[in-house]
């Protein structure tokens, strides 16, 4: 049976000589292997794809295994630093995967340079999203009243070796293109892309759930990825659940494809498409806030209006794994574009969630923003709070005490932020500063309460059927100002 390929591994692992997996020789164009068995204690790999990163993670001596590993370092990664308590690669591609392996006594990282997309599951991997039986027409909601759909309620709550037993009953039932899908997603959880291709190959093109299967197929194709121009010819036709399955694999697509812009274009076009704030919530989200905070980071000033404003459209954005790092670039995106104190706002929501190492940085950056939108009254409250919080040491750097004098004095942050660099050309600046103002004032009447939130700018010219505007996100989204600031500074 197809399905118990996937629990090999509680086979004897190979010894050192025996030849790479299948699945890695199928799915890799490049692999490398570096040694690191004299690591003692434990070490935990992490990848970042679409940061194009490798973590390893160790409290001993990460100096040391940083400088082993970058004289082992292939091509693949060829930049190696340590920090405190872990050792980072910077790859060339984002289409990277990489696991520990021992064998023996042997411990090795074996990195590989994917055909496809990344296919393990992780925050920038293949989502794999809850299909309610009932809305999908399989039966009772959970825990279901037939195979399938006591197949999908385990998969959800993470019961996958029971998910995959009851899609195996299913495959006799009418639900079997539906139950295909759902073992290929299985195999891939357990680590075994060989036997997902497999499953998705049977129901490949055949009703809608074949369009699902098909979609999977492009994603370890890489001409597919490059040419063909959806992983779907239609999703919007597709039932909902299934629709925003495939319009968040095809953004993810866009993304290692390097098109940061019109992958963030496919998530605001589903937006403001329909009206339904299901699409992007966690956990399955996680993707969508991967995607957003790495557009963030690369894409170039006159996109970054776009990217904001997208984010805004974004359910629970103050929640999540990922949400503190999304609102820090939020932020500096929001003060670029001349409106800072928003930006400060976006910080301050998420305030409460911050690692307490983070902490002081953290509300520095937002004083400091207030104080460039002329707010000194809120950032005197963030001073209060951080000396309440006795951050001892952290508030008596060069930095807080400048920001601690501009707010007593009442006086505006001088400027953006040191590292900010021009990334218009001049002639483009005019209009570029028109249009930032243009959102600051929109931003300070929505703040004050004189307007709604800022209205979502019409997507960009090649993403589609413009549908119609939507708000700026639920009211639980928008970065309000506190009750008791808003008195103090009236």
């Amino acid at each position: 049976m197809l399905w118990l390929v996937t629990f090999l591994a509680l086979s004897p692992p190979p010894d050192s000589t025996s030849p790479a997996p299948a699945w890695r020789v199928a799915t890799a164009a490049t692999s490398e292997r570096i040694d690191i068995s004299f690591v003692t204690g434990p070490v935990r790999v992490e990848v970042l794809p679409l940061d194009r990163l490798i973590i390893l993670h160790t409290r001993n001596n990460p100096s040391r295994l940083a400088a082993r590993v970058a004289a082992a370092a292939g091509q693949i990664c060829p930049e190696v630093r340590a920090e405190k308590d872990r050792v980072e690669l910077r790859c060339r591609t984002p289409q990277l995967d990489a696991t520990l392996n021992r064998f023996g006594e042997r411990l090795v990282l074996d990195i590989n340079e994917l055909r496809g997309l990344p296919w393990r599951l992780g925050p920038d991997g293949p989502p794999i999203s809850f299909f309610n039986p009932e809305e999908l027409g399989l039966g009772a909601g959970c825990p279901g009243d037939n195979a399938a759909a006591r197949g999908e309620c385990a998969l959800k709550e993470g019961r996958f070796l029971e998910a995959a037993k009851a899609f195996r009953d299913a495959l006799l039932t009418p639900h079997l293109l539906f139950a295909q899908v759902r073992l290929g997603d299985l195999a891939l959880i357990a680590g075994d892309p060989q036997t997902a291709v497999g499953w998705y190959n049977l129901g490949n093109r055949v009703g809608v759930y074949g369009r699902l299967s098909s979609g999977r197929l492009c994603e370890f194709d890489p001409e597919c990825i490059t040419f063909v121009p959806s992983l779907d010819p239609d999703p919007y036709s597709m039932p909902p659940l299934l629709r925003d399955d495939l319009v968040l694999r095809w953004a993810r697509a866009q993304a290692f494809s390097g098109d940061l812009p019109q992958a963030v274009s496919i998530l605001r076009r589903r937006f403001q498409a329909v009206d339904d704030d299901r699409f992007c919530q966690l956990p399955a989200g996680v993707l969508c806030r991967r995607i957003l905070l790495t557009a963030f980071k690369q894409v170039a000033l006159e996109q970054g209006r776009h990217v904001l404003e997208t984010y805004l459209l974004l359910p629970e954005s103050g929640e999540g794994p990922v949400a503190v790092d999304l609102s820090r670039e939020a932020a500096e995106m929001s003060a670029r574009l001349g409106a800072p104190s928003f930006g400060a706002n976006l910080l301050s929501r998420v305030t409460g969630i911050v690692p307490e190492p983070r902490l002081a940085e953290h509300l520095l950056r937002a004083a400091e923003l207030y104080l460039m939108g002329h707010d000194p009254v809120r950032a005197r409250v963030i001073l209060e709070f951080a000396e309440s919080r006795a951050l001892g040491k952290a508030l008596q750097e060069r930095r807080w005490k400048h920001v601690r004098k501009l707010a007593m004095r009442g006086e505006p942050a001088a400027s953006p932020p040191k590292d900010d660099k021009p990334v218009v050309p001049i002639e483009s600046a005019a209009e570029t500063l028109a249009a930032a103002l243009g959102l600051s004032a929109r931003i300070e009447a929505f703040l004050t309460g004189k307007e709604e939130a800022p209205a979502a700018a019409p997507a960009p010219a090649g993403d589609g059927p413009s549908p119609p505007p939507a708000a700026a996100g639920s009211p639980e989204d928008r970065a309000q100002p506190n009750p008791q600031e808003t008195k103090e500074k009236q």
